[in-house]
């Protein structure tokens, strides 16, 4: 506790909002004004959005099967995003222009710095692709990444050089490791 008697921790923490629903995998916009996440109020996983100054979420996707992993393009023009066994998709950040898929499988994506190339999750391997779908390529040089059911998520470094993911080894446990983006030997950064 702090002399005044507020904790440290949640000092600088404030509500959002307070509409219904479970909320996760929140990301900030380019510019930190907005965010993207996951959320179930509408009573299936969908991508919503909220503007941090002022208004209530609004959700900028809907289907049948569960929408996850939202990722800011660079500019802030678009959202990727994955829905379970539908691949990766791409929505404007007001929901216009409206979903489009980009690649039939895969998770977890994200873009390049460039927004030229995306790095995604397909099954047990980590994949690239043009950001409007093709060119395609399974990243040469990453060690499996263990079980299936925990997020690898691949992500491009600020210059775009590097991939880093996570390699699970015993379920949920594992480290991080990085390599380069066109393929090549990975390297681990942890050792958990």
């Amino acid at each position: 506790p702090t002399a005044t008697g507020t904790s440290l921790v949640t000092a600088n923490h404030r509500v959002l909002s307070t509409f219904p629903g479970g909320h996760r995998r929140a990301t900030f916009n380019p510019d930190g004004t907005m965010i993207a996440f996951v959320s179930d109020a509408s009573g299936n996983p969908e991508i919503w959005i909220k503007t941090l100054a002022s208004g209530e979420p609004t959700q900028i996707t809907s289907g049948e099967t569960p929408a996850s992993s939202p990722s800011w393009s660079p500019r802030g023009d678009q959202i990727v995003f994955a829905r379970a066994g539908e691949g990766i998709w791409t929505v404007g950040p007001l929901g216009s222009p409206p979903p489009r898929q980009i690649v039939a499988g895969g998770s977890s994506p994200s873009f390049s710095p460039d927004e030229a190339r995306l790095v995604y999750q397909w099954g047990r391997e980590i994949w690239t692709v043009n950001a409007d779908g093709g060119g395609a390529e399974r990243l040469e040089g990453v060690p499996g990444i263990g079980f299936a059911s925990v997020d690898a998520a691949p992500s491009f470094s600020p210059d775009g050089a590097w991939i880093a993911f996570f390699r699970s080894v015993d379920g949920p446990m594992g480290d991080f490791w990085v390599i380069p983006s066109g393929g090549g030997e990975a390297r681990r950064l942890t050792n958990d």
